[in-house]
């Protein structure tokens, strides 16, 4: 059976790492909160790539210049188009991997609050044994105490009737 001392040793050791747990779950919320923030921008990024609205705004007009400007739009509007949907696949992933992190976080918070409350009440139930014990050994004495003033009155009364 282990001792009350242990019992308290592993519940606070348990609440401090719900702690540490906790903390880390807000920091995570942080870092969600910053991804969503960016793949929102990225998507507006993309959208616009997607849109051609730049190409088309400088397309306006059939001239040489103006075929080729629209040319050279379009092929750095791919470009970009590209590297956006590149950093928002990126994004995303980084986002749903944060998203995993914290589920797991959340998880393991609970598992160690369900250890904490378990290891908590482990020690009141000890609490309340070593009590109860206390509580009969006092007794226990009272009662020896007063076995032991019987005997003696009884002693004192033999003798005197002897």
């Amino acid at each position: 059976m282990e001792s009350k001392g242990s019992f308290e040793e592993q519940s606070r050791d348990a609440g401090h790492g719900r702690s540490q747990l906790v903390a880390k779950l807000a920091e995570d919320a942080k870092v969600i909160e910053e991804l969503k923030g960016q793949l929102a921008d990225q998507i507006r990024v993309v959208n616009f790539w997607k849109s051609g609205d730049i190409a088309a705004a400088r397309s306006s007009g059939s001239s040489q210049q103006n075929l080729q400007i629209a040319n050279e739009a379009s092929a750095t509007g791919d470009r970009e188009l590209a590297t956006s949907q590149a950093k928002l696949a990126e994004l995303q992933k980084t986002m749903e991997a944060a998203i995993a992190q914290r589920d797991e976080n959340a998880r393991q918070t609970a598992t160690l609050e369900v250890k904490v409350n378990e290891l908590t009440q482990l020690v009141k139930n000890r609490e309340q044994s070593l009590d109860q014990r206390d509580a009969e050994v006092v007794k226990g004495q009272e009662l020896l105490e007063h076995d032991h003033d019987i005997r003696e009155l009884m002693s004192v009364t033999r003798s005197t009737i002897h």
